[in-house]
């Protein structure tokens, strides 16, 4: 589970890079960014054993969880590689890396979890989108949080990109409601333990309510030009989103049903 929601979380961080405008954003925000998902990557090779695996027919995953270390190893290379050309302003050849950060990464998550026969059924295209939906809310809550902390630094940058990140976390919040409310409605008879029904409410209170009010909060804040506000409210809306996603894999693996 460690390296599943490691992955999520840079899948979502590089998706707002490549959704954020690049050009009215500091070069010093994409290198830590690139930074943090070398240590994240890191984080997914050292436990990558961890990855779980969603078919329940015995059939194996795309890519084997004794293989999943090696091409998080070669993207935490490639972020390093980002970091060191952001770092000398070459944005171009940076924003490449970070691409390829996203697709790489994408593509590690969704073949160390999901089998050949399951892609092939629409059931497995959703669990695929329900994952894609899960690392967008993840990475992105944290990347908008990161964002606001860079206007301590660079007090004199547009509060556009902010603006346009926390529009996105809401949008991705959006998406993920309409998904886990799909999996709530084919799932429910399965919902029977008072547990179960804790951690789903947990899901939905922390995971997709809390966070959607933080961003109505975030934006009304932005009108008043007050970033540090604003930034304290995407951590709260992190910590939520975290409590929410967490909840959403718990019950997955008691009920076998992205929520």
């Amino acid at each position: 589970m460690i390296c599943q929601f490691a992955l999520r979380l840079v899948v979502g961080a590089a998706l707002q890079w490549a959704l954020l405008p690049r050009a009215k954003i500091t070069s010093g925000f994409f290198r830590v960014q690139s930074l943090v998902a070398l240590g994240i990557l890191v984080l997914a090779a050292l436990t990558s054993t961890s990855l779980v695996a969603t078919a329940s027919s015995g059939a194996s995953p795309l890519l084997p969880a004794g293989w999943v270390w090696m091409p998080c190893a070669l993207l935490a290379g490639v972020a390093y590689v980002s970091a060191v050309l952001w770092m000398l302003e070459r944005r171009g050849a940076g924003t490449v890396c970070n691409f390829v950060v996203l697709l790489g990464t994408w593509c590690v998550l969704v073949a160390g979890r999901f089998s050949l026969s399951e892609l092939a059924t629409e059931t497995g295209w959703f669990a695929v989108a329900c994952e894609t939906a899960s690392a967008a809310v993840v990475g992105g809550s944290v990347t908008a949080m990161l964002l606001g902390h860079q206007y301590l630094t660079a007090a004199g940058m547009s509060l556009v990109p902010l603006e346009r990140s926390n529009t996105l976390l809401g949008v991705t919040l959006g998406v993920r409601a309409v998904l886990s409310a799909v999996a709530v409605a084919v799932a429910w008879g399965a919902v029977g333990s008072q547990s179960q029904i804790l951690w789903l409410s947990l899901r939905w209170l922390a995971g997709i309510v809390g966070p959607v009010c933080g961003v109505l909060m975030v934006q009304r804040i932005l009108l008043l030009r007050n970033t540090q506000s604003a930034t304290g409210v995407l951590f709260a809306a992190v910590v939520l989103v975290f409590i929410g996603e967490l909840s959403a894999s718990l019950l997955e693996l008691e009920l076998s049903m992205p929520f």
